[in-house]
């Protein structure tokens, strides 16, 4: 698909916290992240923040992304029907982002202009991919998350579906912004290695997770959570530039993916031995031996040991500490050009208490800002 129009893109994304569509429960919690959201930024007229003052100051921030602009575009995917057993990351984006409006280095780069939040992608919460619907049934679903405007024909309906083209439009519209996608389950990571592989052809990929994610597929599904990994190790130049870090839950012993797969593995065995300065210097020698310079960090909170983030949906004891996490993403951006991130699997609900979905919130805010400052080149 070409470039969308400005109508076209604003069908396939709304508000920040407004990508999920909202029937009867749940209905004004996307305003009142808004509030806290936009209250950031706009404190002096917070007290305005009805949907319609929300709306505006959206379409103020979608008008920033145009040729010169060379900063952080931030896309929240709130889907989580790629994910397990248990589900809540779909509420992710909006959790992620009450959490940023908090941290003053986050604001600060806001109001400079280097951050714009591009709001959500519009996620019908019973789809997946397009390829795996009808023609039928993707007519029936576009008319009626769209209507019938004559600007809907030919759009996407299913969350990764709309997430890649909304990248592409995002990209054509401003060639070198770099963009922080806020998840959502790791299936959001399939959209974004499609896109930025086009871009970069020597990209290299740094997955922190617990598990693998190298299913070739689950249930007879090719993309979700557990088997995103293994297509995109297809799209790189070689499966070695996927860079798998903290794994420490698979049903296969740690030389059976290297061996069939191709893909460099650290587990989290491997990591807890090793200070955040050596552990980064490991990674970036693998980077550097792949010869690639352009980098995508895909961040799953569970690669995170589960005792400071243990709000998602599988959390795993003996993880990577976030000093380690922390430190890592800053010698990406100083040693190489960090030119995508995203965080997912971030589940505020599953957190067992309100002390763990607090702590969680505190280390993810302090990835999506470190993130954010190593993909600007503000590192540090």
């Amino acid at each position: 698909m070409d470039s969308l129009s400005d109508l076209q893109l604003q069908l396939l994304i709304r508000a920040p916290g407004s990508g999920i569509p909202a029937f009867s429960a749940g209905v004004g919690a996307d305003l009142i992240t808004q509030r806290r959201y936009y209250a950031a930024i706009h404190e002096d007229q917070a007290h305005r923040a009805d949907r319609d003052w929300v709306k505006k100051i959206w379409l103020i921030e979608l008008l920033k992304i145009r040729q010169d602009f060379e900063g952080v575009v931030i896309l929240g995917v709130p889907s989580d029907t790629g994910g397990g057993i248990r589900r809540g990351a779909a509420l992710g984006p909006r959790f992620l982002r009450e959490r940023l409006a908090e941290h003053p280095k986050f604001q600060e780069l806001w109001k400079q202009g280097l951050v714009v939040d591009a709001g959500d992608v519009y996620c019908h919460p019973q789809l997946l991919l397009d390829e795996m619907l009808s023609s039928e049934q993707i007519e029936k679903c576009r008319s009626g998350m769209y209507g019938d405007s004559s600007s809907a024909r030919g759009l996407p309906v299913s969350p990764l579906s709309v997430q890649k083209t909304v990248l592409e439009t995002l990209y054509a519209r401003a060639p070198r912004c770099k963009v922080l996608v806020l998840g959502g389950d790791h299936s959001v990571a399939w959209p974004t290695t499609q896109v930025l592989t086009e871009r970069y052809p020597d990209l290299a990929i740094i997955q922190l997770d617990a598990h693998t994610d190298l299913l070739d597929s689950r249930l007879g599904i090719d993309v979700c959570f557990g088997s995103w990994s293994s297509h995109a190790a297809r799209m790189l130049k070689t499966p070695a530039h996927l860079i798998q870090v903290g794994i420490r839950q698979s049903g296969n012993d740690r030389g059976h993916w290297e061996k069939t797969k191709g893909v460099v593995q650290i587990w989290g065995d491997q990591c807890e031995k090793l200070s955040p300065e050596s552990l980064a210097k490991l990674i970036c020698e693998k980077i550097r031996a792949t010869g690639s310079r352009n980098v995508f960090l895909s961040n799953d909170i569970d690669g995170t040991d589960a005792t400071y983030a243990s709000a998602t949906g599988t959390p795993a004891a003996g993880g990577l500490m976030p000093k380690q996490v922390i430190h890592l993403i800053r010698e990406l951006g100083k040693q190489f050009q960090l030119v995508g991130a995203d965080l997912c699997e971030v589940a505020p609900a599953l957190g067992p208490d309100d002390s763990s979905r607090v702590q969680t919130g505190k280390v993810s805010a302090s990835y999506l800002v470190s993130s954010i400052r190593s993909m600007l080149g503000d590192v540090p």
